[in-house]
Protein backbone atom coordinates (compact mmCIF):
# COMPACT_ATOMS: atom_id res chain seq x y z
CA UNK A 1 0.00 0.00 0.00
CA UNK A 2 1.37 3.40 -0.42
CA UNK A 3 1.97 6.00 2.29
CA UNK A 4 -0.77 8.69 0.88
CA UNK A 5 -3.66 9.48 3.40
CA UNK A 6 -6.72 10.39 1.73
CA UNK A 7 -10.11 12.65 3.04
CA UNK A 8 -12.99 11.36 0.88
CA UNK A 9 -15.50 13.87 0.32
CA UNK A 10 -18.66 13.85 -1.45
CA UNK A 11 -21.91 15.66 -2.41
CA UNK A 12 -25.59 14.81 -2.30
CA UNK A 13 -28.65 16.51 -1.69
CA UNK A 14 -29.49 15.07 1.54
CA UNK A 15 -30.03 11.38 0.66
CA UNK A 16 -27.65 8.70 -0.42
CA UNK A 17 -28.12 5.27 -2.21
CA UNK A 18 -27.66 1.89 0.15
CA UNK A 19 -25.30 0.89 -2.24
CA UNK A 20 -23.35 4.05 -1.83
CA UNK A 21 -23.34 3.71 2.09
CA UNK A 22 -22.73 0.04 1.76
CA UNK A 23 -19.41 1.01 -0.12
CA UNK A 24 -18.23 3.69 2.14
CA UNK A 25 -19.11 1.40 5.05
CA UNK A 26 -15.98 -1.13 3.35
CA UNK A 27 -13.74 1.42 2.85
CA UNK A 28 -14.07 3.22 6.35
CA UNK A 29 -13.69 -0.61 7.80
CA UNK A 30 -10.79 -1.82 5.72
CA UNK A 31 -8.84 1.43 5.00
CA UNK A 32 -8.90 3.07 7.89
CA UNK A 33 -5.45 3.03 8.36
CA UNK A 34 -5.58 5.17 4.68
CA UNK A 35 -8.15 7.26 5.14
CA UNK A 36 -8.20 10.85 7.39
CA UNK A 37 -11.66 11.83 7.52
CA UNK A 38 -14.12 12.74 5.57
CA UNK A 39 -15.98 16.05 4.05
CA UNK A 40 -19.48 16.42 2.74
CA UNK A 41 -21.37 19.73 0.83
CA UNK A 42 -25.13 18.40 0.90
CA UNK A 43 -27.61 20.55 -0.99
CA UNK A 44 -29.90 21.41 -3.66
CA UNK A 45 -27.10 23.09 -5.85
CA UNK A 46 -24.84 21.12 -7.45
CA UNK A 47 -21.67 23.62 -7.35
CA UNK A 48 -22.69 25.24 -3.96
CA UNK A 49 -22.07 21.89 -2.59
CA UNK A 50 -18.99 21.09 -4.44
CA UNK A 51 -17.58 24.12 -2.91
CA UNK A 52 -18.90 23.76 0.08
CA UNK A 53 -16.73 20.15 0.51
CA UNK A 54 -13.61 21.88 -0.71
CA UNK A 55 -14.10 24.58 2.00
CA UNK A 56 -14.34 21.79 4.84
CA UNK A 57 -11.39 19.80 3.76
CA UNK A 58 -9.43 22.85 3.53
CA UNK A 59 -10.18 24.29 6.89
CA UNK A 60 -10.98 21.11 8.87
CA UNK A 61 -8.37 18.97 7.66
CA UNK A 62 -4.16 19.04 6.96
CA UNK A 63 -4.92 16.40 4.18
CA UNK A 64 -2.86 16.05 1.51
CA UNK A 65 -5.40 14.61 -1.07
CA UNK A 66 -9.44 15.48 -1.47
CA UNK A 67 -11.15 11.65 -2.62
CA UNK A 68 -13.96 13.75 -4.19
CA UNK A 69 -16.97 11.11 -5.01
CA UNK A 70 -19.96 11.36 -6.65
CA UNK A 71 -22.68 9.55 -4.57
CA UNK A 72 -23.90 7.73 -7.35
CA UNK A 73 -20.59 5.26 -7.66
CA UNK A 74 -19.85 2.36 -6.37
CA UNK A 75 -16.07 2.18 -5.45
CA UNK A 76 -14.58 -1.10 -4.14
CA UNK A 77 -11.22 -1.78 -2.73
CA UNK A 78 -9.15 -3.04 -5.29
CA UNK A 79 -10.28 0.15 -7.31
CA UNK A 80 -9.48 1.99 -3.52
CA UNK A 81 -5.95 0.85 -3.58
CA UNK A 82 -4.93 1.08 -6.93
CA UNK A 83 -5.96 5.13 -6.89
CA UNK A 84 -4.28 5.48 -3.93
CA UNK A 85 -1.33 3.94 -5.21
CA UNK A 86 -0.73 5.82 -8.20
CA UNK A 87 -1.08 9.52 -6.05
CA UNK A 88 2.30 11.03 -7.09
CA UNK A 89 2.41 15.16 -6.60
CA UNK A 90 5.65 15.26 -8.27
CA UNK A 91 4.29 13.90 -11.29
CA UNK A 92 -0.01 14.59 -11.12
CA UNK A 93 -1.87 16.68 -9.33
CA UNK A 94 -5.08 15.04 -10.00
CA UNK A 95 -5.94 11.29 -10.72
CA UNK A 96 -8.79 10.05 -11.85
CA UNK A 97 -10.54 6.49 -11.23
CA UNK A 98 -12.82 5.68 -14.31
CA UNK A 99 -16.57 5.64 -14.31
CA UNK A 100 -18.98 5.47 -17.67
CA UNK A 101 -20.70 8.43 -18.82
CA UNK A 102 -24.06 7.29 -21.07
CA UNK A 103 -24.22 10.05 -23.74
CA UNK A 104 -26.58 10.56 -26.76
CA UNK A 105 -24.22 8.81 -28.97
CA UNK A 106 -22.15 6.29 -27.10
CA UNK A 107 -21.10 5.53 -23.49
CA UNK A 108 -17.91 7.00 -22.67
CA UNK A 109 -14.76 7.06 -19.97
CA UNK A 110 -15.23 10.34 -18.38
CA UNK A 111 -12.25 11.84 -19.35
CA UNK A 112 -11.16 14.19 -22.27
CA UNK A 113 -7.89 14.66 -24.04
CA UNK A 114 -6.54 17.19 -26.85
CA UNK A 115 -5.95 15.43 -30.40
CA UNK A 116 -3.42 16.78 -32.55
CA UNK A 117 -5.18 18.61 -35.46
CA UNK A 118 -8.33 19.58 -33.22
CA UNK A 119 -9.26 23.09 -31.74
CA UNK A 120 -11.36 21.41 -29.20
CA UNK A 121 -11.05 18.04 -26.51
CA UNK A 122 -12.58 14.65 -27.21
CA UNK A 123 -13.02 11.78 -25.47
CA UNK A 124 -10.42 9.64 -24.00
CA UNK A 125 -11.69 6.88 -25.63
CA UNK A 126 -11.59 8.19 -29.07
CA UNK A 127 -8.27 6.42 -29.11
CA UNK A 128 -8.20 3.15 -28.44
CA UNK A 129 -4.56 2.60 -27.90
CA UNK A 130 -4.39 5.45 -25.22
CA UNK A 131 -6.73 3.54 -22.74
CA UNK A 132 -4.39 0.32 -22.78
CA UNK A 133 -1.88 1.98 -20.34
CA UNK A 134 -2.51 2.03 -16.96
CA UNK A 135 -1.92 5.73 -16.37
CA UNK A 136 -2.69 8.39 -19.23
CA UNK A 137 -1.45 11.50 -18.11
CA UNK A 138 -1.79 15.38 -19.74
CA UNK A 139 -5.66 14.85 -19.92
CA UNK A 140 -8.08 18.30 -20.25
CA UNK A 141 -10.41 17.17 -17.96
CA UNK A 142 -12.05 14.41 -15.94
CA UNK A 143 -15.44 13.70 -14.47
CA UNK A 144 -15.90 15.52 -11.10
CA UNK A 145 -17.26 12.18 -9.93
CA UNK A 146 -14.13 10.24 -8.95
CA UNK A 147 -11.12 12.13 -8.67
CA UNK A 148 -8.02 12.69 -6.32
CA UNK A 149 -7.40 16.22 -5.86
CA UNK A 150 -4.17 17.35 -4.26
CA UNK A 151 -4.39 20.20 -1.74
CA UNK A 152 -2.07 22.54 -3.88
CA UNK A 153 -4.73 22.64 -6.62
CA UNK A 154 -6.96 24.53 -4.25
CA UNK A 155 -5.22 26.75 -2.88
CA UNK A 156 -3.44 28.26 -5.98
CA UNK A 157 -7.19 28.53 -7.54
CA UNK A 158 -8.10 30.33 -4.07
CA UNK A 159 -5.18 32.92 -4.57
CA UNK A 160 -7.13 34.54 -7.68
CA UNK A 161 -10.26 33.37 -6.68
CA UNK A 162 -13.41 35.89 -6.00
CA UNK A 163 -16.39 35.17 -4.46
CA UNK A 164 -18.52 32.39 -2.44
CA UNK A 165 -17.85 29.70 -5.60
CA UNK A 166 -13.95 29.92 -6.14
CA UNK A 167 -13.60 26.52 -7.64
CA UNK A 168 -16.99 25.41 -8.79
CA UNK A 169 -19.58 27.26 -11.30
CA UNK A 170 -21.99 26.45 -13.63
CA UNK A 171 -23.09 29.60 -15.88
CA UNK A 172 -23.65 30.47 -19.95
CA UNK A 173 -21.21 30.88 -21.77
CA UNK A 174 -21.35 32.62 -25.02
CA UNK A 175 -17.88 32.75 -26.40
CA UNK A 176 -16.04 30.74 -27.28
CA UNK A 177 -18.68 27.68 -26.27
CA UNK A 178 -21.65 29.19 -26.74
CA UNK A 179 -23.23 26.52 -24.39
CA UNK A 180 -23.61 25.59 -20.70
CA UNK A 181 -20.39 25.49 -18.66
CA UNK A 182 -21.23 22.69 -16.05
CA UNK A 183 -19.12 22.84 -12.59
CA UNK A 184 -16.40 20.66 -13.40
CA UNK A 185 -15.62 22.38 -16.68
CA UNK A 186 -15.20 25.51 -15.12
CA UNK A 187 -12.89 23.81 -12.15
CA UNK A 188 -10.94 22.28 -15.12
CA UNK A 189 -10.69 25.27 -17.03
CA UNK A 190 -8.67 26.66 -14.26
CA UNK A 191 -7.00 23.81 -13.41
CA UNK A 192 -5.32 23.93 -16.83
CA UNK A 193 -5.10 27.62 -16.71
CA UNK A 194 -2.57 26.71 -14.12
CA UNK A 195 -1.00 23.39 -15.80
CA UNK A 196 -1.68 20.98 -13.36
CA UNK A 197 -0.79 17.62 -14.67
CA UNK A 198 -4.29 15.78 -14.51
CA UNK A 199 -3.70 11.96 -15.20
CA UNK A 200 -6.48 8.63 -15.07
CA UNK A 201 -5.63 5.10 -13.37
CA UNK A 202 -6.80 3.07 -16.01
CA UNK A 203 -7.52 -0.04 -12.80
CA UNK A 204 -9.26 2.45 -10.48
CA UNK A 205 -12.75 1.29 -12.10
CA UNK A 206 -16.44 1.80 -10.84
CA UNK A 207 -19.85 1.61 -11.08
CA UNK A 208 -22.07 4.26 -12.31
CA UNK A 209 -25.44 4.19 -10.83
CA UNK A 210 -27.47 5.53 -13.40
CA UNK A 211 -30.98 3.96 -14.74
CA UNK A 212 -28.86 0.80 -15.11
CA UNK A 213 -25.07 0.22 -13.71
CA UNK A 214 -22.52 1.73 -16.00
CA UNK A 215 -19.61 -0.80 -14.82
CA UNK A 216 -16.63 -1.88 -16.76
CA UNK A 217 -18.43 -5.01 -18.13
CA UNK A 218 -21.02 -2.85 -19.58
CA UNK A 219 -18.53 -0.75 -21.32
CA UNK A 220 -16.69 -3.46 -22.88
CA UNK A 221 -19.61 -5.18 -24.25
CA UNK A 222 -20.82 -1.65 -25.72
CA UNK A 223 -17.30 -1.46 -27.46
CA UNK A 224 -17.16 -5.15 -28.75
CA UNK A 225 -20.74 -4.89 -30.11
CA UNK A 226 -18.59 -1.98 -32.38
CA UNK A 227 -15.78 -4.02 -32.95
CA UNK A 228 -16.81 -6.27 -35.68
CA UNK A 229 -18.05 -2.93 -37.76
CA UNK A 230 -14.77 -1.28 -37.31
CA UNK A 231 -12.68 -4.26 -38.51
CA UNK A 232 -14.80 -4.03 -41.62
CA UNK A 233 -13.84 -0.28 -42.06
CA UNK A 234 -9.96 -1.30 -41.59
CA UNK A 235 -9.39 -0.51 -37.53
CA UNK A 236 -9.20 -3.16 -35.75
CA UNK A 237 -8.78 -3.02 -32.23
CA UNK A 238 -7.25 -4.56 -28.61
CA UNK A 239 -9.60 -3.08 -26.05
CA UNK A 240 -8.34 -3.40 -22.73
CA UNK A 241 -8.90 -5.52 -19.60
CA UNK A 242 -10.51 -3.67 -17.62
CA UNK A 243 -10.51 -4.39 -13.86
CA UNK A 244 -13.94 -5.54 -13.10
CA UNK A 245 -16.15 -3.79 -10.66
CA UNK A 246 -18.36 -5.75 -9.62
CA UNK A 247 -20.10 -5.62 -6.33
CA UNK A 248 -19.22 -7.56 -3.60
CA UNK A 249 -22.35 -8.52 -2.39
CA UNK A 250 -23.71 -9.41 -6.27
CA UNK A 251 -21.05 -11.79 -6.32
CA UNK A 252 -21.64 -13.39 -3.29
CA UNK A 253 -17.75 -14.18 -2.65
CA UNK A 254 -17.46 -12.32 0.33
CA UNK A 255 -14.77 -9.19 0.40
CA UNK A 256 -12.39 -8.66 -2.21
CA UNK A 257 -9.43 -7.43 0.56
Amino acid sequence: MSNNKVTIGWIDSGNITSGFAAYMSQLMLHRSDVISGVVVGSGPYLSANRNTMVRQFLENTDSEWLLSLDSDLLIDLNSFDNLVNALDVDKYQIVSGVYYLPMDDAIHIAAMIHEEGLDYPVWIDSNKELITQPIVENLVSVGGGYMAIHRTVFEKILEDAAGPMPWFQDYWEDYPYDQWITDDVHFFKLVNKYNFNVALCMSATSTHLKTSKLDSDVYLSYLNMNKYQESKNGHDHEYPKLQKSRSWWVKGKGLNS
